[in-house]
């Protein structure tokens, strides 16, 4: 922006409007001579703009040499404010970079170029009129003077005295900002104009002012103290820390500054820079004893810097340095290891934290022999300490008991907060199984916050204590905790951070400009950057939009703890019997995290744009019974709606992990089956088997094999078929779904299209083997053909197969049977010599590799083998060999003293062997085998 602009914000409208007009009436006449003028004042305003600028960039490097802290406000110093910007536009930036290789040494004010007797006498005739407290008469001078030598300080300067005796503040901060930038040298006028800033509430303007001043008059202790306060009220805790150092080096006798540099150096997450910080403090300490409370000032920072050490888990840093002071105040030169511990010398909170790093580095004995000490001490003057060896037991492992009894000196105390101390002592205990004293002192720990006024009851608190409750069993003493103690639970859901009334009517306009779809892809952080000034210019309108926005509540509360809760809840409910409960809770957030993809959670605005048209689920059972109408007031603070809102803003998934949320499907479909809307449970299992939320495959096949068992218990024979379908095409190459595959079509009975799946398998892939063994078996219905040709298709495959060898054998059995066969004996032939076949290699101890083809005993393959071929010779007629073989089981079985139900034949021999015996006329050895083998 131009310096024109800038006067524009400043002087009258009215006067600018004039000026404008003249400038026109000039134009119209043809005035040759105004262009040349109006070029020439240009080129002088930015003559001037640069002499300026490199008086204020030298100012700033000359105070670099009176202090070491100059780097750091270069590197902390924001964008120039928007006076600069307005004053010098975007080119200051370069011109800046360039001056800065000159060296040259040039006085930090700004000396007003030579003026005219004109100018001179209207200057001094506007002071004399503010003197004499004319201000209408001062400010028409003063703008008429403004208007011929625009880059003079002193009309600005006195323009904002005027408006602020007329308190104009926001005027005068106007005036005053452009005689600063003009004058960058004035640390006074940078101070006052920041006092005025702040008053007016422009904070960052204020923060730019002082900073300017601490610039222009790098010793002024006056504006480094205003600059740290400003930071604090506004948090800014990047720029506390040069500033408290700078405090530093102009206070050099107060060794104290140096640990608030290191304080601000660690809340700014600077650890390096705040360990540098307590070592020159202790430094100084060392080398001038002369300082006041030098030797307090070493200890304190000694300590500090200890705490430091084990906050970054540098034990052995810490325990050298507590080794150096010692060594440093001791009255021996050289102590061992145990005079140092028995030595008093040190403070206590020292010799402690001595103690804790070697608990950590596993040094119990050590540890334990300095920790003692303190067991010795008051409780209440050492609270701190006692916390800290607590702490420090409870980090590492496997010495909860320690920790518990420390602990327990310290709960008879009021002074301390103590539901941090009862969620400690509960923790210790469940983690030690004792599931009873947690569950009290976590109860403890919420009635404690919920009787003290400051205090919120903690939901990660009341999230443990119910966990443990359920684990109990104690369901009503959970649900007392929720619903009495965190009733928000069950409120309406917490407004999502990314939503913003304005920043909706935005992307509504951006998704109409068809040039803008590409904006949409962008990335998260190129998003907030652009919206960056506008975002800011909306904080102020955030509430109002919120309260104007009927979907969403303005409650707070941690969504992650806030879902966890609310499916503990359910599970609560669900156990005392209201399984509804479970369903009403778990459906709405398991189908809103099926709902989110990793388009949805990228940038805001797309997120804003796709959210309105996600549906619950494509299953239509499910969305007809758990659909949500946010428009609905009841709907939307209804439990289901809650729970669905609250799914919406996080990404259950990742809260969740892929355990909790495998857990929680199976237990709301059992729920689902039990409230008799078994559909909806395998609706519900199938969705989660298809997403990407469940990867480990064991997972996925009981998410399958339960939608499975729930569609045959409830006749569901579609589902059910379309559940075992699921197994097949998670792995083709796997017996064990082909198998389970063929027990449902079996029981389900014989569809149709199983046979079109088969088919498009066998397309796909035609050496499936377990496919076309299925496939010969179903086409056994209705052509044997097709039968001897899928299984002689499989025998090609595996010639050693012997369930293929018996399967080719029965179908040249059968269809030698048939009427219209050409070759009966043929037909004969070759099912026998595969039977025969199957006989060998299934009765055999070893195949020809050495391994032992079957698991299952000899005896008992030998008995399949001759029953089947008894069965083969009963159908072909041949009672007397059938006879002989049906004889050969029977003794087998008799002979055999205990066989598992599942391989003992004698029933199923006896039967058919009376029947030969029948049909032979035989009727006294059919009863006699019915009464020994058929009857109990």
């Amino acid at each position: 922006m131009s310096f024109q602009s800038l006067l524009q914000a400043a002087l009258n409208e009215d006067d600018l409007l004039e000026s404008v007009q003249d400038q026109q009436f000039h134009s119209e006449n043809g005035d040759a001579g105004s262009n040349s003028q109006i070029r020439a004042a240009r080129k002088q305003t930015i003559a001037n703009s640069d002499r300026h600028s490199d008086i204020e960039m030298e100012t700033a490097s000359e105070s670099a040499h009176d202090s070491d802290e100059e780097s750091s406000y270069e590197e902390e110093e924001e964008a120039d404010s928007d006076v600069e910007r307005q004053l010098w536009g975007n080119s200051r930036g370069k011109r800046k970079y360039l001056r800065r290789k000159r060296v040259s040494h040039r006085r930090s004010s700004v000396v007003p170029s030579k003026l005219s007797p004109e100018l001179s006498a209207m200057l001094g005739e506007a002071n004399m009129m503010y003197a004499s407290h004319q201000y209408d008469q001062a400010i028409v001078l003063l703008k008429d003077f403004i208007k011929k030598a625009p880059t003079i300080p002193d009309p600005y300067h006195t323009l904002g005295m005027i408006y602020e005796d007329r308190k104009n503040k926001s005027k005068a901060l106007q005036f005053f900002l452009i005689a600063c930038t003009l004058t960058p040298g004035d640390a006074e006028l940078w101070k006052h104009v920041g006092r005025i800033a702040k008053e007016e509430n422009n904070m960052q303007q204020a923060i730019f002012c002082f900073r300017s001043a601490c610039k222009a008059d790098p010793k002024d202790k006056d504006a480094v103290y205003s600059y740290i306060e400003i930071c604090q009220e506004q948090g800014d805790e990047r720029s506390l820390a040069p500033a408290y150092k700078k405090l530093a080096l102009l206070y050099p006798n107060d060794l104290s500054m140096w640990m608030q540099v290191a304080e601000a150096y660690h809340a700014a997450g600077k650890n390096d820079e705040a360990i540098e910080a307590l070592q020159t403090c202790i430094t100084k300490a060392c080398a001038d004893s002369a300082i006041a409370d030098a030797q307090q000032v070493e200890s304190n920072a000694v300590n500090m810097l200890a705490d430091l050490y084990i906050t970054l888990k540098k034990y052995q840093d810490a325990i050298h340095l507590i080794k150096d002071f010692h060594a440093r105040n001791s009255a021996k030169s050289s102590q061992t290891d145990q005079d140092f511990l028995q030595s008093l010398d040190l403070p206590l909170d020292i010799v402690i934290k001595y103690g804790i790093c070697h608990l950590f580095i596993n040094e119990i004995e050590t540890a334990e022999s300095v920790i003692t000490r303190l067991y010795s001490q008051d409780v209440e003057t050492y609270m701190d300490l006692f916390v800290d060896v607590a702490d420090a037991y409870i980090a590492i492992s496997a010495h909860d008991v320690e920790a518990i009894q420390t602990l327990k000196l310290l709960l008879p105390h009021e002074k301390l907060l103590k539901d941090d101390i009862f969620v400690r002592y509960a923790e210790c205990h469940a983690r030690l199984g004792m599931t009873n004293i947690a569950l009290e002192y976590f109860e403890k720990a919420i009635a404690y916050q919920h009787e003290k006024e400051d205090l919120l009851v903690s939901p990660a608190i009341v999230l443990q204590g119910v966990v443990i409750a359920r684990q109990l069993k104690e369901e009503k003493r959970g649900l007392h905790m929720i619903q009495h103690w965190l009733p928000e639970v069950l409120k309406p859901a917490v407004r999502p951070y990314w939503k913003d009334k304005y920043r909706d009517e935005r992307d509504q306009k951006a998704s109409s400009d068809p040039e803008d779809e590409d904006e949409i892809t962008r990335d998260d952080d190129e998003e907030f950057d652009s919206n960056e000034e506008e975002d800011e210019n909306i904080d102020g309108r955030q509430t109002a939009s919120m309260q104007d926005d009927p979907y969403l509540s303005v409650d707070a509360m941690d969504n992650r703890i806030r879902l966890k809760l609310l499916i503990e809840w359910g599970r609560l409910k669900s156990a005392l019997g209201d399984v509804d409960a479970l369903c009403n809770v778990g459906v709405p957030i398991i189908m809103g995290s099926l709902n989110q993809t990793p388009l949805i959670l990228h940038p805001r605005r797309l997120q804003n744009s796709i959210a309105p048209q996600l549906s619950l689920t494509q299953s239509d059972f499910l969305k007809s019974k758990y659909k949500i109408d946010v428009t609905d007031e009841k709907q939307r603070n209804s439990v289901e709606g809650i729970s669905l809102r609250v799914s919406q803003q996080v990404v259950v998934s990742r809260v969740l992990g892929e355990e909790s949320f495998y857990a929680l499907v199976i237990e709301v479909a059992k729920a689902l089956t039990e409230c008799e809307k078994h559909t909806a449970a395998i609706e519900l299992l199938t969705d989660v088997n298809a997403s990407d939320k469940v990867y480990q495959s064991n997972r996925r096949f009981e998410l399958r094999f339960l939608a499975l068992v729930i569609a045959l218990e409830f006749g569901e024979n579609r589902m059910a078929y379309e559940c075992a379908r699921l197994n097949i095409l998670e792995d083709f190459k796997n017996p064990a779904y082909w198998n389970l595959f063929a027990r449902v079509i079996t029981i389900t009975g014989a569809y149709s299209f199983h046979q079109k799946f088969l088919a498009k398998v066998l397309k796909h892939d035609p050496t499936n083997y377990p496919c076309i063994v299925l496939a010969g078996h179903q086409s056994s219905y209705w052509d044997i053909s097709l039968m001897a040709g899928e299984f002689t298709l499989a025998y090609q495959q595996d010639k050693e197969d012997p369930l293929v060898l018996f399967c080719l054998g029965m179908a040249f059995l059968t269809a030698s049977m048939q009427r219209t066969i050409n070759d009966r004996q043929h037909a004969v032939a070759k099912a026998f010599a595969f039977l025969q076949q199957y006989q060998t290699i299934r009765t055999a101890e070893s195949d020809k590799d050495g391994n032992i083809p079957s698991a299952i005993d000899t005896i008992y393959r030998r008995l399949e083998c001759w029953y089947n071929f008894g069965r083969a010779h009963q159908q072909l007629g041949l009672y007397h060999l059938a006879i002989a073989m049906y004889e050969r089981v029977l003794r087998a079985c008799e002979e055999a003293k205990e066989i598992p139900a599942e391989y003992d034949l004698a029933r199923e021999t006896a039967h058919n062997l009376s029947l030969i015996y029948k049909q032979s006329g035989a009727n006294d050895l059919a009863r006699y085998l019915m009464r020994k083998y058929l009857t109990f």
